[in-house]
Protein backbone atom coordinates (compact mmCIF):
# COMPACT_ATOMS: atom_id res chain seq x y z
CA UNK A 1 0.00 0.00 0.00
CA UNK A 2 1.59 3.23 -1.14
CA UNK A 3 -0.13 5.61 1.31
CA UNK A 4 -0.80 4.54 4.89
CA UNK A 5 -3.14 7.50 5.31
CA UNK A 6 -5.44 6.60 2.41
CA UNK A 7 -8.51 5.21 4.18
CA UNK A 8 -10.07 3.97 0.95
CA UNK A 9 -6.96 1.98 0.10
CA UNK A 10 -6.71 0.62 3.66
CA UNK A 11 -10.36 -0.48 3.64
CA UNK A 12 -9.92 -2.17 0.25
CA UNK A 13 -6.86 -4.06 1.51
CA UNK A 14 -8.69 -5.16 4.67
CA UNK A 15 -11.69 -6.32 2.66
CA UNK A 16 -9.45 -8.32 0.31
CA UNK A 17 -7.73 -9.89 3.33
CA UNK A 18 -11.10 -10.86 4.87
CA UNK A 19 -12.18 -12.48 1.61
CA UNK A 20 -9.00 -14.55 1.36
CA UNK A 21 -9.74 -17.60 3.51
CA UNK A 22 -7.44 -20.16 1.87
CA UNK A 23 -4.21 -18.58 3.13
CA UNK A 24 -2.93 -15.86 5.47
CA UNK A 25 -2.85 -12.23 4.34
CA UNK A 26 -0.18 -9.62 4.89
CA UNK A 27 -0.86 -5.94 4.33
CA UNK A 28 2.23 -3.79 3.87
CA UNK A 29 1.71 -0.11 4.56
CA UNK A 30 4.06 2.81 3.89
CA UNK A 31 3.90 5.67 6.37
CA UNK A 32 6.15 8.56 7.36
CA UNK A 33 7.88 9.07 10.68
CA UNK A 34 6.67 12.42 12.04
CA UNK A 35 4.06 12.69 9.29
CA UNK A 36 3.22 16.30 8.48
CA UNK A 37 5.95 17.87 10.57
CA UNK A 38 8.92 19.82 9.20
CA UNK A 39 11.06 16.95 10.56
CA UNK A 40 9.13 14.29 8.61
CA UNK A 41 11.21 11.23 7.72
CA UNK A 42 14.16 12.27 9.90
CA UNK A 43 15.40 10.91 13.21
CA UNK A 44 14.49 14.29 14.74
CA UNK A 45 10.80 13.45 14.35
CA UNK A 46 11.10 11.11 17.36
CA UNK A 47 14.34 12.30 18.90
CA UNK A 48 13.64 15.98 19.48
CA UNK A 49 10.61 18.01 20.57
CA UNK A 50 9.08 20.31 17.99
CA UNK A 51 9.37 24.03 18.64
CA UNK A 52 6.40 26.40 18.60
CA UNK A 53 6.83 27.24 14.89
CA UNK A 54 7.20 23.58 13.90
CA UNK A 55 4.07 22.63 15.87
CA UNK A 56 2.13 25.36 14.02
CA UNK A 57 3.48 24.14 10.66
CA UNK A 58 2.59 20.54 11.54
CA UNK A 59 -0.98 21.49 12.45
CA UNK A 60 -1.38 23.44 9.21
CA UNK A 61 -0.02 20.54 7.18
CA UNK A 62 -2.28 17.95 8.82
CA UNK A 63 -5.41 20.10 8.54
CA UNK A 64 -4.74 20.76 4.86
CA UNK A 65 -4.43 17.03 4.19
CA UNK A 66 -7.26 15.86 6.46
CA UNK A 67 -9.07 12.99 4.78
CA UNK A 68 -11.82 11.42 6.82
CA UNK A 69 -14.88 10.48 4.81
CA UNK A 70 -18.03 11.41 6.68
CA UNK A 71 -19.33 7.92 5.88
CA UNK A 72 -16.92 6.53 8.51
CA UNK A 73 -18.60 8.56 11.26
CA UNK A 74 -21.99 7.49 12.60
CA UNK A 75 -24.66 10.05 11.71
CA UNK A 76 -25.76 10.46 15.34
CA UNK A 77 -22.20 11.38 16.38
CA UNK A 78 -21.52 14.11 13.81
CA UNK A 79 -23.50 17.04 15.33
CA UNK A 80 -21.91 16.79 18.78
CA UNK A 81 -18.48 16.08 17.34
CA UNK A 82 -18.49 19.17 15.17
CA UNK A 83 -19.48 21.38 18.11
CA UNK A 84 -16.83 19.93 20.40
CA UNK A 85 -14.23 19.99 17.63
CA UNK A 86 -14.84 23.67 16.88
CA UNK A 87 -14.43 24.53 20.57
CA UNK A 88 -11.27 22.45 20.91
CA UNK A 89 -9.84 23.90 17.71
CA UNK A 90 -10.13 27.40 19.17
CA UNK A 91 -8.33 26.25 22.32
CA UNK A 92 -5.73 24.40 20.23
CA UNK A 93 -4.77 27.45 18.18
Amino acid sequence: MADGNDLTEINAALQAAREQIARPSLILVRTHIGDGSPEQDTFKAHGSPLGVDDVRKTKESLFQRARCPRSLIRKDVIPGTLTVSAERLQDWD
